[in-house]
């Protein structure tokens, strides 16, 4: 073979690798990787007693998300602890109440830039009225309650917390499919990561964020792209602010986006928003029993008070009658293990008449959402003599 010969099948060969170089120094260029999917592989499975802190997300940044498509963005604070808000020590001053809030992309405050999720606006609450309660939060976006009770073992225990609030979305059953195959009593070592390899190219390099990103965007409903699409005329300024308090134009269209609600998760939430509940969702619902007894248990080993709170999907606010038979269920088990549970229907459906979602787009809490919840969690909170006055 020729000394040219062999140099075309060489550069031939390096072609593709050159392409994905210029494409991933492009796109570091703009920005990526954000380390926007890097909390969902950096959580360790330390279950058990109060241990060394894992950082939920990467430490001491802020970062501008997109929210549904451009302009629209959120920004999130992380400080030291990796934990979204205000900086904190890891533990607590003296006389100070700490809350833990556990939960998925509710709890996170998805689509909310801070400090106004649910857990950074119940914090302002307690400073405001001058009471010694701080509020962190410790929620991840997609956590069931196997998740959870990793979240609690590994981040909200060494944080030294007087109360943790799990918080319930009627989708953690289905999360709770995922714990279908794993032993609640057997996790996987600690100090090793699940997931290296998809870790390092997903979470790691600009170009898998990116294939992630669109592949997400992929997956969602042509319906919902329609609606996204009707936005990106918008050019940001007052027009993003006004979204992210009081949602779509679309947003009080209650009876047309609870239809589309159950249409778009019709093989989950849909199933569970009922006054009768399949075998599907029952059995779902034994997982996820199991996980909240550990939970508990846990919590109580390490001396710390669990509340467990409801939040109501999207038809349980603006459907009558609520369909509220899962209520039922946790709220029994919640008695069986002696947890105060905090269920937040009641509470939701007196705002009825107020957008609080990103409906018909997103069914998450804009900012004015995330303040019925503070406040509903407050109000509860007092009730029942959790936190001190």
């Amino acid at each position: 073979m020729t000394a040219g010969r062999l140099g075309r099948r060489l550069l031939l060969a390096a072609t593709p690798v050159l392409m994905l170089g210029v494409l991933e120094l492009g796109l570091r260029l703009s920005g990526r990787p954000r380390g926007t999917y890097r909390p969902y592989f950096r959580l360790l499975a330390a279950r058990g007693a109060v241990q060394e802190l894992v950082h939920l997300h990467q430490p001491s940044r802020t970062e501008s998300l997109k929210m549904f498509a451009d302009p629209y963005k959120y920004t999130l604070h992380i400080n030291s602890l990796g934990l979204r808000g205000r900086e904190v020590r890891r533990v607590p001053e003296p006389g100070i109440f700490r809350i833990v809030c556990i939960g998925d992309s509710i709890t996170d405050g998805m689509y909310v830039s801070d400090p106004y999720s649910f857990p950074g606006q119940l914090h302002g609450m307690y400073q405001e009225s001058g009471r010694p309660v701080e509020v962190l939060n410790v929620g991840q976006p997609g956590a069931g309650i196997h998740k959870e009770v990793d979240l609690l073992s590994a981040i909200g225990l060494p944080l030294f917390p007087s109360l943790v609030i799990l918080t319930f979305v009627t989708n953690d059953l289905f999360d709770a499919a995922e714990s279908l195959d794993r032993s609640f009593e057997a996790p996987p070592a600690r100090g090793t990561d699940a997931e290296p390899f998809l870790e390092a190219v997903v979470a790691g390099t600009a170009i898998g964020e990116w294939l992630m990103d669109q592949l997400l965007e992929r997956q969602s409903s042509k319906e919902r792209r329609t609606e996204i699409l009707e936005l990106s005329h918008v050019q940001g300024g007052e027009d993003q602010l006004d979204l992210e308090e009081n949602g779509t134009k679309r947003g009080a269209e209650f009876v047309i986006n609870c239809r589309k609600f159950r249409e778009r998760h019709r093989v989950s939430d849909d199933k569970v928003v009922n006054d009768v509940l399949p075998a599907e969702v029952l059995s779902l619902w034994e997982t996820h029993r199991l996980g909240l007894e550990i939970f508990v248990e846990q919590a109580r080993r390490a001396e710390v008070k669990v509340a467990v709170a409801f939040f109501p999907a999207y038809p349980q606010i603006y459907e009558d009658p609520p369909g509220c038979a899962i209520q039922a269920l946790l709220e029994e088990e919640c008695g069986r293990l002696d947890v105060p549970f905090l269920d937040l229907t009641d509470d939701f459906r007196a705002q009825r008449d107020q957008v609080l979602h990103y409906a018909p787009i997103d069914f998450h809490l804009n900012r004015r959402g995330n303040k019925v919840l503070a406040e509903a969690l407050m109000n509860h909170l007092d009730a029942s003599g959790l936190v001190p006055r």
